[in-house]
């Protein structure tokens, strides 16, 4: 069993309209198991979990500095905030901790789909994370919109969704040669996949199979460089997104 698993989804769609919630909302519900149970305009989350009262409540805030929390406090518990934007990319963080068990992978990837298909992830990702793995594979999978738009991608993970500007960016055809399993999103982009059944690998496996992905994809030149904190740099390709955020239709 890995330590944590970490989803991270990147959208251009506002996350303080009212039907940016709806779709955010209908993702966490879509799977009774992970129903949240608490909610807050910040990470801690103290409130019990009132859907209403979160979207009045977030669509009505005046500042882009709010991080609002969604909670889940019963087993399988799972700790996620998002950026609450009218402008720029948006980003909703999720991670699952140690009571996590073996049966509940397959539905923490679901969980990931449906956040994706809902927000039609630009780009996000599925992350296994074992401590003893290297620091590197570890801190693959964590990105902000703000970083992304400034540095570039992040190394694949275990799934990895790109949308369709990312995918230009990279080229369909480099994609499809990379080793990894990919299809095509019904929001016009790619879901990549190191692994079969990734929620049945191990580290070793995910490592070696994102470092023979990663080969066929860095020439990209989109991918920025993270591994040094605070002094990460651009990829030579990479150009930020356009981000002319909208509301999603409910």
């Amino acid at each position: 069993m890995p330590d944590r698993v970490d989803i991270t989804v990147i959208t251009k769609n506002s996350l303080r309209y009212h039907a940016g919630l709806e779709h955010l909302l209908n993702a966490f519900e879509s799977l009774k198991e992970f129903t949240p149970t608490h909610w807050g305009l910040d990470e801690r989350a103290p409130n019990p979990y009132n859907r209403n009262e979160l979207i009045a409540a977030v669509s009505s805030l005046k500042s882009n500095v709010y991080l609002p929390g969604i909670h889940r406090r019963q087993a399988p518990r799972y700790q996620a905030y998002f950026s609450a934007r009218n402008e720029d990319l948006n980003y909703v963080s999720v991670e699952f901790g140690a009571s996590l068990k073996q049966k509940d992978l397959p539905k923490v990837f679901a969980l990931g789909d449906a956040l994706a298909k809902q927000l039609e992830a630009e780009f996000g990702n599925v992350h296994l994370v074992w401590l003893e793995a290297s620091q590197e594979y570890c801190a693959s999978g964590e990105i902000t919109a703000e970083e992304l738009q400034k540095y570039g991608l992040t190394p694949v993970c275990a799934r990895t969704w790109f949308g369709s500007d990312i995918v230009n960016m990279i080229g369909r055809e480099r994609l499809s040669h990379s080793g990894a399993i990919i299809q095509d999103t019904p929001w016009g982009g790619i879901q990549l996949d190191l692994a079969p059944h990734p929620w049945e690998s191990n580290v070793e496996t995910l490592s070696r199979n994102q470092l023979s992905v990663m080969k066929h994809l860095e020439p990209s030149g989109v991918f920025g460089d993270y591994t040094k904190f605070l002094e990460y740099k651009p990829g030579a390709n990479w150009k930020p997104i356009l981000h002319q955020t909208s509301p999603l239709k409910v």
